[in-house]
């Protein structure tokens, strides 16, 4: 009880006052914003309602820090003169909604109810990063400070994984992460937006995206995630390619002759370990991830609307166990993120979150298609990248149901957000710059006129 008053007064209080420093200091502000996204990747949570039997989904009620910094960024842009009104529901939302909904009402027939509102209330958590990011990036300005925390961050990642490996011993780095994987899932969500600023170029950061872009490599390489490696290969190169659609400049050509010579520099220091990682895996991992997998696969065909959101394992280690030759020591986490949601939530449910995935990769994807060789158009490029390589790895790993990648993947979509509002601030002002110009030019022929007129008059 003591901890439940401790907790509750410290997250009425700290987004009171924090949001008014913020509004006295853009230092604060800043500060405020950007360790909102240095935390994501360290667990600074308090549980409640704890269930620890629930391997690999949501256990209890949770928060952390990060949630009390993004409540501090909300309240302050709701009382901030800058900001006119708060946009609550942005793009994706209608479909954001639904999905809600639809998964709470899987409480009615899940055999544990109180695992769906732990899940739940997953959702609520990331939804307001979502929302907090996507009203907070107003200019350019804003979307390159919100890059360059994510640098620190990543960059904070990369230190500690080295220190882990040199100082503590450690073979298979995670970084402050639970799992090698959720890290590489972490870093590939963001080193193409890095790759992709660095060949815009326009920009006085370069340096610093080339520090992010080699701490993520460093991450990768130290995770010996074979998914990881494959997946930082696939967005770099697709990044590559979409920032050179329209011209390959000599610059370029030397950034990737600088990545190239890093990325073998990486490769000869641990050949020989990520060697004996791809060709010595252990078939009893392979057979735990089909085992895991098909448990799901059975639910989603049994149950047209799913066991209930957040109750696979439950379901596998009652019902399903035979799936696990009825021993509970064989049951786990299901390892493909879409089939859990058909488990859980049914084939319905798991098209329409593969649907909304799609909805939020398509606003930058857009922009990219839209070609307009600006800072905008770069971010966008490394952020649908980002969106892609995540999405892909879903097909490998549930991490994008995990808090610390949701929340990341959300703070994501409201960049995409931010940069779609951007994009056409910035075309309204061309047009009226446009406009301008054409009216200026009319009223300098017609003065131009009058003084033809005045002059043969006299």
């Amino acid at each position: 009880m003591i901890k439940v008053i401790i907790v509750l007064c410290m997250f009425t209080a700290g987004p009171l006052i924090l949001s008014n420093l913020m509004l006295g200091s853009k230092v604060i502000e800043r500060s405020v914003f950007g360790i909102m996204f240095l935390l994501i990747p360290k667990k600074t949570d308090f549980g409640f309602f704890y269930d620890f039997f629930n391997r690999g989904g949501d256990r209890g009620i949770v928060i952390g820090f990060n949630d009390l910094l993004a409540w501090s960024v909300l309240l302050f842009m709701i009382t901030s003169p800058r900001w006119k009104k708060i946009e609550w529901a942005p793009k994706s939302f209608p479909l954001l909604l639904i999905m809600f909904m639809y998964s709470a009402s899987t409480i009615m027939w899940a055999p544990r109810k109180s695992y769906v509102i732990f899940t739940l209330f997953l959702f609520i958590r990331a939804y307001i990063f979502f929302i907090a990011v996507a009203n907070y990036l107003q200019e350019m300005e804003d979307v390159e400070f919100f890059i360059r925390a994510l640098v620190f961050s990543v960059s904070f990642q990369g230190f500690f994984s080295v220190y882990s490996r040199y100082f503590s011993g450690m073979h298979q780095l995670h970084g402050t992460f639970g799992h090698q994987n959720a890290l590489a899932q972490y870093v590939n969500m963001v080193s193409p937006i890095f790759f992709s600023m660095m060949l815009y170029g326009k920009t006085k950061f370069n340096n610093l995206y080339l520090v992010g872009l080699g701490s993520a490599a460093v991450c990768i390489v130290g995770s010996l995630s074979r998914g990881g490696m494959a997946i930082m290969v696939l967005c770099l190169g697709g990044t590559l390619v979409m920032s050179s659609y329209d011209s390959f400049k000599l610059r370029k050509i030397r950034i990737l002759m600088l990545a190239l010579l890093g990325a073998a520099l990486l490769l000869a220091k641990s050949f020989d370990t990520i060697y004996s990682r791809f060709t010595g895996a252990p078939e009893s991992s392979a057979d735990a991830r089909d085992r895991f997998n098909n448990a799901a696969l059975e639910m989603a065909n049994d149950e047209t609307f799913g066991v209930g959101l957040n109750n696979f394992y439950y379901s596998f280690t009652t019902k399903y166990i035979h799936v696990a030759g009825n021993n509970i020591d064989r049951c786990g986490p299901c390892h493909h993120v879409y089939f859990m949601w058909a488990a859980e939530t049914g084939w319905i449910g798991m098209w329409f979150y593969v649907l909304i995935l799609v909805r939020i990769t398509l606003i930058p994807t857009i922009l990219v298609l839209k070609r307009r060789q600006n800072a905008v158009s770069a971010a966008a490029t490394g952020l649908m990248m980002g969106l892609v390589g995540v999405e892909l790895t879903g097909l490998l790993e549930p991490s994008l149901r995990g808090f610390r990648i949701l929340t990341h993947y959300a703070s994501l979509a409201g960049l995409g957000i931010a940069l779609d509002h951007i994009d056409k601030r910035n075309q309204e002002e061309e047009k009226r710059m446009k406009k301008l110009k054409k009216l200026q030019k009319k009223r300098a022929r017609a003065a131009k006129m009058q003084a033809i007129a005045a002059r043969q008059t006299d």
